[in-house]
């Protein structure tokens, strides 16, 4: 496996290559450099979870942490906000907001994240 050097990136640089990863997924590179970068989303969420005093992400949440953006400005292509939903779906969360919002969001691919996020998207619907 590639060395990324992950350790000394900031969340946000983390959450930069992950859209780099996004745009070429089907390569056999990408896959490899997407499981480097979710062990790393995984160690700094269970470091933030588990009390340590870690830098979380200066975003409004966790849609806004994975570059998710709603109306002026926002995203306007229906493909990319959905591979942006699959991978915040599938995602270790990155260390954002503060613990007790980055644990409300459960474990990746779990029932909760799924739940989390659809009431998450219809508070932003309702506007």
């Amino acid at each position: 496996m590639p060395n990324m050097n992950l350790q000394n990136r900031s969340s946000q640089e983390l959450m930069v290559m992950l859209h780099n990863i996004m745009r070429a997924q089907d390569t056999d590179a990408a896959k490899t450099r997407k499981k480097i970068l979710y062990q790393e989303l995984a160690n700094r969420n269970r470091a933030l979870c588990s009390g340590k005093n870690i830098d979380v992400m200066p975003s409004d949440g966790a849609l806004s942490a994975f570059g998710y953006h709603v109306g002026d400005g926002g995203i306007t292509r229906a493909e990319q906000r959905q591979l942006i939903l699959t991978y915040l779906l599938e995602a270790p969360m990155p260390p954002v907001v503060d613990r007790d919002y980055t644990e409300s969001w459960g474990f990746p691919s779990s029932i909760s994240r799924k739940e989390k996020l659809l009431r998450t998207l219809k508070g932003l619907a309702s506007g």
